[in-house]
């Protein structure tokens, strides 16, 4: 056996033992968990790390950022986030020893001390979850933040939540805060409100059928059992509908949702957005939405493709970039002398796009959807749309902040293998309604609980813009 294996078995063993005494369980108690130690050493016996291994990692990660990072204290301060490493390396100065997925979430407490480029990357699947949805396990249906409550629609009345599974909302709430970053800025209620299932399925093991217990609005206490809705049902749209449309030809309205620009087929993407805007002029559309409200983000090209199609001429902004050379980031080709690294480059652009040309063009209104998840790419393409003066911006603040960092290095931790990005570039687009480095809206419109595809909440948008 080998010293790290007999690292993992000691471990096990000083825990079961320690369970044994405090619970003064029985001997044929003790002859079952020697049992299951044996039989488990093997499956387990690569789960464990080291301390020191974890400390290594850690270090390595922080250190990393710093010599990568363009401003690694762009969000948090440097006495900040020295304070915060110390906290983790001082934990882990008194741990036994983690397994991965115990680490990532220690770790994962770091990203809001950066950019949204720059945080570890959640590649673990539970078996566990993974296996429950494969079998057709049902997830939690939408939820609503409001000021540290959990809302839910029941019987079409809001109802305030009390305890899921008998698990108190307060304590689900504080699970979330610990293993999210809602303070950094451009990580938003939304995203919580999304990812809620995958708290109660991934961190507190929380299943289908659920046993809810609530207050409605008249204050009358209720519980129900609630079933859940199929995972495909729920993210479908969100994880793996890229974009969709709709055409309300009666009405005169279309709406299409961006709702990513990652890993999109830019030759289809193009050859579906032609199909649309000639339906656009078939179906004579004079008010089109362009929903970027989800749009985390990916790759600016689509935005531009998509403008190729309403714009038909030439595209200007400017924008500010700055990078630190390093040896990582050389790997990305900034060549640069030895005696260079570490120093900072900082470049001014005005950028000039010439679009290709397109039949005759949609000329009707453009509104723009945009909200606390519109980010990165999004973002970007939010501001080239300010700056160029292209349709009326409708909704919340985007939710990623002027100081935008992005062109990404993934690396691995070297003893747990957990991957994680640095961003390497600083990326700034500013624009007329910028404030506190987030990019604000013409009209200030709450799309939340909105269900767009309803012709009729379109409609009421375009009624409640025309009162103003």
């Amino acid at each position: 056996m080998n010293n790290k294996a007999s690292w993992n078995n000691i471990i096990i063993i000083m825990r079961c033992l320690f369970f044994i005494f405090i619970n003064n369980i029985s001997k044929r108690s003790i002859l079952s968990v020697s049992f299951f130690l044996l039989a488990f050493s093997s499956f387990s016996q690569n789960q464990l790390y080291y301390p020191q291994q974890l400390r290594e990692d850690a270090d390595f990660f922080f250190k990393t950022i710093e010599q990568v990072h363009p401003n690694p204290y762009a969000f948090m301060s440097i006495e900040y986030i020295e304070r915060f490493k110390k906290s983790i390396l001082d934990r882990l100065a008194i741990m036994y020893g983690m397994d991965k997925r115990d680490f990532f979430a220690l770790m994962k407490t770091t990203n809001h001390c950066f950019d949204g480029h720059t945080q570890l990357i959640d590649n673990i699947l539970d078996s566990v979850a993974y296996d429950y949805l494969n079998n057709g396990g049902k997830v939690f249906p939408s939820i609503h933040l409001i000021q540290d409550s959990i809302f839910m629609e029941l019987g079409g009345e809001k109802v305030k939540l009390i305890s899921i599974n008998g698990i108190k909302v307060i304590d689900i709430l504080s699970e979330i805060k610990l293993r999210t970053t809602q303070e950094q800025k451009n990580k938003v209620q939304q995203e919580c409100e999304s990812a809620f299932s995958a708290f109660l399925l991934v961190y507190l093991h929380q299943k289908s059928p659920f046993n809810v217990e609530g207050v409605s609005a008249s204050g009358k206490k209720i519980n129900w059992i609630e079933k859940g809705v199929s995972i495909s049902e729920k993210l479908l749209v969100n994880t793996y509908v890229k974009y969709r449309h709709f055409i309300f030809e009666n009405d005169k309205i279309a709406l299409i949702e961006l709702n990513s620009f990652d890993n999109l087929d830019y030759k289809k993407f193009r050859i579906d957005m032609t199909t649309f805007f000639d339906s656009l002029r078939i179906c004579g559309v004079k008010n089109l939405f362009v929903d970027l409200s989800h749009n985390s983000g990916g790759m600016l090209e689509p935005g531009l493709i998509f403008l190729d199609f309403i714009k038909h001429d030439t595209i200007f902004y400017s924008y500010k970039t700055a990078r630190k050379v390093s040896r990582q980031s050389r790997n990305l080709g900034f060549r640069c002398p030895e005696e260079d690294i570490g120093r900072i480059v900082w470049e001014t652009y005005d950028k000039t796009i010439l679009l290709l040309p397109q039949p005759a063009g949609y000329d009707g209104k453009i509104y723009i959807l945009q909200g606390l998840e519109t980010y990165s790419a999004a973002d970007q393409f939010t501001r080239i749309l300010a700056q160029n003066r292209i349709g009326t911006r409708i909704g919340r603040e985007t939710g990623m902040p002027v100081e935008h960092y992005s062109y990404t290095i993934n690396q691995r931790l070297p003893n747990t293998g957990l991957e994680f990005s640095t961003s390497v570039y600083y990326y700034n687009i500013p624009v007329p309604t910028e404030k506190d480095g987030l990019v604000y809206p013409d009209i200030l419109y709450s799309l939340d609980s909105i269900n767009l595809n309803d012709i009729y909440q379109l409609k009421k948008i375009l009624f409640n813009f025309n009162k103003q």
